[in-house]
């Protein structure tokens, strides 16, 4: 039997198999497949909407692991209450340390405000406070307070992280300062902070993985533990601050564009801010007195500057040194984290400050 090749035959088969797909216009995707994106898409509202679910994240999330699921629990948790005068705590474990929410709260009792503090583990650069404001801005805060240090201008990154907290928002900026190619060439980081943004399973996988399994665990052994969030007890001993200072060779921090990219971003959130008429009172974050050895003091000196210059263009309320009580090594466990004496003292001063800022 012979193969009819002629054009004619290829002709006549290839129009039948477009008249075929033409019938049901564009390609069907399967049933299964619609059906497994249509259960995703509700799994995800649902687990947005549930208060059992961040009420678990919240109580179960761990210190220095699981932060961004602890904050975000924290605000969709604090989102269920109609309560105003909420005033938020932004920044690293600097903040998460440095202030004891009980307590200014107990401080601040009677007047109508309610202090949430929000501090988690990292630097606190300012794309992670603009990223951090979209969901934090929900609570429909009367201040924010936000409070970085040296590390949150002047650390050194190839590029900026992209993590849980990730916003589409922050993209002009990282186009502008690193280019449209950086986008390209870190094409895999963006794509997952898009699926992160867009879906809360996907956005805290790991933390949620790991605390299910932990919990599976511990209901199965005997000695179940004790997952209770407070605050750091460790104190370094001299020679762990000599061997970091050996190991910077004074260049821990400086400037790059990544500091260039976070400066503008800071500019813009302290306009948006002053345009919706919420105060913005920002904190030179405190360090323990060994912490400029490790960086040049230019750094520390254009930092200074910046903040101060920002303060007068935006009607910023900025704390510096100067503004605040003097700590000294004793006040710290490490370079940048606050004992119980540290912590207390601090507390009392921002309760003060807070207070005085309402009678005027």
């Amino acid at each position: 039997m012979e193969t009819d090749l002629s054009t004619s035959s290829f002709k006549n088969k290839s129009k039948i198999r477009i008249n075929d797909s033409e019938k049901g216009g564009f390609p069907k995707l399967p049933l299964n497949l619609l059906t497994v994106v249509l259960f995703f898409c509700i799994f995800n509202i649902v687990m947005l909407r549930s208060n059992t679910f961040w009420k678990y994240c919240h109580q179960s999330s761990r210190l220095d692991i699981d932060e961004r699921l602890f904050f975000e629990s924290r605000i969709r948790l604090e989102m269920k209450h109609s309560q105003t005068g909420r005033i938020l705590l932004l920044g690293s474990s600097q903040v998460r340390e440095g202030f004891d929410e009980l307590e200014m709260n107990r401080l601040l009792e009677g007047t109508g405000l309610q202090i949430v503090n929000l501090g988690y583990g990292g630097n606190a650069p300012a794309d992670e406070l603009l990223m951090d404001l979209e969901i934090a801005m929900k609570l429909k805060p009367a201040a924010i307070v936000y409070m970085p240090f040296v590390a949150s201008f002047y650390s050194k990154y190839l590029f900026p992280p992209i993590r849980s907290n990730f916003s589409p928002a922050i993209l002009p900026y990282i186009i502008d300062h690193f280019g449209i190619s950086s986008l390209f060439k870190n094409a895999t980081t963006i794509i997952d902070g898009l699926s992160r943004y867009w879906f809360v399973m996907i956005r805290h996988r790991e933390s949620v993985r790991e605390l299910l399994i932990k919990d599976i665990s511990n209901s199965l052994s005997e000695n179940r533990s004790d997952r209770k969030r407070t605050f750091y007890g460790h104190k370094m001993k001299s020679a762990y601050y000599k061997a970091e200072i050996d190991k910077s060779n004074g260049k821990r921090y400086g400037f790059s564009e990544y500091s260039n990219y976070n400066k503008e971003v800071f500019q813009n959130i302290a306009i948006s801010l002053k345009k919706k008429a919420i105060p913005f009172i920002v904190l030179r974050g405190p360090s323990h007195p060994l912490l400029k050895k490790c960086y040049p003091p230019e750094v520390d000196d254009d930092f200074g500057s910046f903040l101060e210059k920002q303060s007068r263009l935006a009607d910023i309320h900025y704390l510096n040194d100067r503004d605040m009580p003097e700590f000294t090594a004793d006040n710290f466990c490490d370079f940048t984290h606050m004992n119980s004496s540290g912590r207390d003292r601090f507390t009392k001063f921002m309760a003060e400050y807070l207070l005085k800022m309402i009678q005027k």
